[in-house]
């Protein structure tokens, strides 16, 4: 995956397991009837219980090196957001840095099996003063190696 801007970002994948199967999840659906009817869209024949694991997809957004300068000062107000199936969290902006230290953890909440059937999106913004925000960079990635593994590094050139 990559960034379409220069520099890199370095960041980590990590799956938190909660205790409660999907089984189990669907049990409690199937009497409240909230989530009726999902376990028809899974299958396989991986560590089923791995998969049907819920827990918490947590994304450690560590920092960004020789990002692109955005400003007319020559820096940039950097910030990520990540997006899942929907769903979207934002971290903190770093004021005028071209290398930004975010160290801060996102968390989403869900089912394994439904985190490695969609890619997570990584959006770097620039944040605007008076004007809307500028995107920087972008990129989707892929989760299948959070079938196997409870947590990966990356450190991405863009």
């Amino acid at each position: 995956w990559r960034l379409s801007t220069q520099g890199e970002v370095q960041l980590r994948f990590a799956w938190k397991p909660s205790g409660e199967s999907h089984q189990e999840l669907q049990q409690r659906a199937d009497t409240s009837g909230w989530l009726g009817g999902i376990s028809s869209m899974f299958g396989g024949r991986v560590d089923q219980k791995r998969l049907q694991e819920r827990g918490r997809l947590r994304v450690h957004l560590k920092d960004g090196k020789g990002l692109l300068a955005a400003d007319l000062n020559g820096k940039a107000d950097p910030y990520v957001k990540v997006g899942i199936d929907g769903r979207e969290q934002a971290s903190k902006v770093v004021k005028r840095s071209l290398e930004p230290d975010w160290n801060e953890t996102l968390e989403f909440e869900g089912v394994l099996e439904e985190f490695l059937s969609v890619s997570l999106s990584l959006r770097v913004f620039d944040k605007g003063r008076l004007n809307r925000d500028d995107e920087m960079g972008k990129c989707a990635v892929s989760l299948e190696h959070l079938r196997d593994e409870d947590a990966l590094d990356f450190v991405e050139a863009l």
